[in-house]
C-alpha cells in the first residue's frame, strides 16, 4: 500500500475548505483509505493508481468527478534548454528523457511535488532501479545541458543536503544515499553524470541531485530528467510528472533533447486508443442495452480525454490519458464505467443457471476424512506446499521441483510429502503441553505429479508404531476398507525396523513408522514422533 499525508491546515490552504470531505467523498467512488492521525490526514491508496499519489493529482481527479474539470491531455510548448546525451552515459543508465515545466511559483505545493518524485521512485520505478528522476532549477545553472560519463575519482561536486565537496568515490562510499543505491550503477570507476556548461553537477544518477540546481518553494522553470533501465516504466514516469506540472498550473515544455528517448514515442502515451465493445461492457456489468452516452458521460468523469463512438453503436473508442498508468484494456475502463456509475446505482441480478450447486467429490471425501480425524482426537494443520530445502538435508528426492533464485530458503522447494512440515510444526510447538496429535490433508508433488496426501503424527514420551497404527485402522474401517498388511519399506526419516509400507486393496497407499532420532534432532525434538502418510484416493476404494 501507498500511503500519502499532509497537515490539514496545508490541504485546506492549497485546495480549498471541502477538498478534505470530498477526499472522503471520493474513497467510496476509488476505493482508498482516508485517516485523520491529530492535526494530519494520511491516505492509503492500492498499488495500482500512482496517479494519485500526490494531493495535488488527487485535487485534479476530485474536481474532474465532481466538477467535470478537464484533466488532460498534455498540452505542449516549446522550451529552452539545451540536453545532449553522450552514448558513452547510456550505456550505464542507458534510457534518458527530459521535459520543461514554466509557470508561477510552485509554493507550498513543493513538498507535494517530492513526496510524489518519492512515490514513483518506490512504485513503477522500483526503488529506483527501473527509473530515477532529477528535478533542477533552471534559473541556478547555464545552458547547454550534457548527459556524460565521468571518472568517479575526478568527479566532484557538492550534494544537495550538504555544504562541503565531495568526490563521486566518497559520495558513494560514505554518504548515506551513495551507500544505498550505488548498487545500481553497473562500474562504480565510472559514472553518469548531468553537467551544464560550465561543468557544475545536476545530477549523478540515480543516486543524488548536486547543490548547484536545488528547487524551492520559489522555483517556477523545472528542468526533470528521467533516466532508468527500462524504456517503458520511463515514459510512464514521464506522463506521471507531467500530468503533476500541468495539473499545478504549469506549462509542460519539450526540451531540445539531442540523444536518448524520443519525447514524441512518450507523448504518444497521452490519448493512446482502446476500443471497448458495448454489448460486452452491458453484460458484465449486467446494465441492459447501456447507451453509449453514459459511457462517455461515466469515463469523462474518470479523467479520460475523449469517448465517441467508432462508426456503429455497437463499439467505442476510448481515448486514455497518460498518467492512467493502470489501464492496459477495455475491462479496466469497464470497471471505470462502473466506478463512476456507483456500484450502489447497479441494481442486482441473481445469475441464471441451469445446474444446482453441489459439492466436488474431492471436497466431500476430505470433509469426511476432517471429521473423522477429530472424532479420533487429532487436530487439524495446515502447512506451505512450497517450503524449506533444509527440511530435505540428507533426504532423497525423486521430483527434483525447487524455486529458482527464491527470495527466501524458507519457501525454496516444492514438498513431496507432508510428514516433514509437520515435524516442523512439532518443533515451533514443542513448548505445548503433549502428546500432540495433528493432521493434514495437503498437495504433493511426487516426480511432477500433484497429489493429495492425509498425514496423521504423533509426539510425546511414549509414541510408537502401535499408537499410530490404532487411528490408521480406525480410518480405514471407516471408508468400509481394512488394512490388508504392512510390507517392509525403508525411508531415511524412519527408525530402520520400525516403519513400513500401508497395503489397502493389495496395494501400496502409503507409508508408517516411528522417526529416527536423527531426524528428530534436525528438528530440536526430545520426544518420539510416530507418523502414517497415505494417498487419500485409496479410501476411494
Amino acid at each position: 500500500m501507498v500511503v500519502i499525508r499532509a497537515d490539514e491546515k496545508f490541504i485546506s490552504e492549497t485546495f480549498g475548505r471541502d477538498f478534505i470531505s470530498k477526499i472522503w467523498d471520493f474513497s467510496g467512488i476509488i476505493g482508498y483509505t482516508p485517516e485523520r492521525d491529530g492535526g494530519e490526514l494520511k491516505v492509503e491508496f492500492n498499488p495500482d493508481r500512482p496517479d494519485l499519489f500526490s494531493f495535488t493529482t488527487l485535487c485534479s481527479a476530485i474536481s474532474c468527478y465532481y466538477d467535470r474539470k478537464e484533466v488532460g491531455p498534455i498540452r505542449y510548448g516549446t522550451g529552452t534548454v539545451i540536453f545532449s546525451v553522450s552514448k558513452e552515459a547510456t550505456k550505464l543508465r542507458p534510457f534518458v528523457s527530459s521535459f520543461e515545466a514554466h509557470g508561477n511559483s510552485i509554493g507550498n505545493r513543493f513538498r507535494d511535488l517530492i513526496d510524489f518524485q518519492e512515490k514513483i521512485h518506490q512504485s513503477i520505478g522500483k526503488n529506483r532501479t527501473k527509473v530515477s528522476i532529477g528535478i533542477h532549477d533552471m534559473k541556478r545553472v547555464t545552458l547547454p545541458l550534457r548527459y556524460i560519463s565521468l571518472d568517479s575519482e575526478i568527479l566532484r561536486f557538492t550534494p544537495y543536503d550538504s555544504s562541503q565537496e565531495m568526490s563521486a568515490v566518497e559520495i558513494l562510499s560514505q554518504h548515506p544515499l551513495g551507500k544505498e543505491y550505488s548498487r545500481l550503477l553497473p562500474d562504480a570507476r565510472t559514472v553518469p553524470v548531468i553537467v551544464d556548461s560550465r561543468d557544475r553537477v545536476l545530477s549523478l544518477p540515480p543516486v543524488i541531485n548536486g547543490d548547484i540546481s536545488t528547487v524551492s518553494e520559489s522555483t517556477n522553470h523545472f528542468f526533470v530528467d528521467i533516466t532508468g533501465t527500462d524504456s517503458r516504466s520511463v515514459a510512464q514516469a514521464s506522463q506521471l510528472l507531467q500530468y503533476f506540472f500541468q495539473n499545478a498550473g504549469f506549462s509542460i515544455l519539450v526540451s531540445k533533447q539531442d540523444g536518448g528517448m524520443n519525447f514524441h514515442s512518450i507523448a504518444m502515451l497521452d490519448g493512446r486508443p482502446i476500443r471497448i465493445n458495448l454489448s460486452r461492457a452491458s453484460r458484465i456489468l449486467g446494465i441492459e442495452n447501456i447507451h453509449h452516452g453514459v459511457i462517455s458521460q461515466a469515463l469523462l468523469k474518470m479523467g479520460y480525454i475523449k469517448c465517441e463512438p467508432a462508426g456503429k453503436d455497437t463499439v467505442m473508442d476510448i481515448s486514455v490519458p497518460g498518467n492512467r498508468i493502470d489501464v492496459m484494456g477495455e475491462m479496466d475502463i469497464i470497471e471505470d464505467i462502473a466506478k463512476a456509475i456507483g456500484y450502489d446505482n447497479i441494481a442486482p441480478v441473481a445469475p441464471a443457471l441451469d445446474v444446482i450447486g453441489s459439492s466436488r467429490l474431492d471436497t466431500v471425501l476430505r470433509d469426511r476424512i476432517r471429521e473423522i480425524s477429530i472424532g479420533l482426537g487429532y487436530q487439524e494443520v495446515m502447512t506451505f506446499v512450497v517450503t524449506s530445502s533444509s527440511f530435505y538435508d540428507h533426504m532423497h528426492r525423486d521430483d527434483g521441483i525447487v524455486v529458482h533464485n527464491p527470495k527466501s530458503l524458507d519457501f525454496s522447494i516444492v514438498r513431496d510429502r507432508l510428514r516433514l512440515n509437520i515435524l516442523e510444526f512439532f518443533r515451533i510447538n514443542k513448548r505445548r503441553p503433549l502428546p500432540q496429535k495433528v493432521f493434514e490433508i495437503g498437495e504433493v508433488f511426487i516426480n511432477g505429479v500433484q497429489k493429495t496426501s492425509l498425514c496423521f503424527a504423533l509426539i510425546s514420551p511414549r509414541s510408537g508404531f502401535s499408537d499410530i497404527k490404532q487411528p490408521l485402522e480406525t480410518l480405514l474401517q471407516r471408508f468400509g476398507l481394512y488394512l490388508d498388511g504392512i510390507s517392509q519399506a525403508d525411508s531415511e526419516e524412519f527408525i530402520p525396523g520400525r516403519c513400513g509400507a500401508i497395503l489397502v486393496n493389495g496395494k501400496r497407499a502409503g507409508i508408517i513408522g516411528e522417526i529416527n532420532p536423527e531426524s528428530l534432532l534436525r528438528f530440536d525434538l526430545a520426544n518420539p514422533v510416530s507418523v502414517f502418510e497415505l494417498d487419500i484416493s485409496a479410501l476411494m476404494g
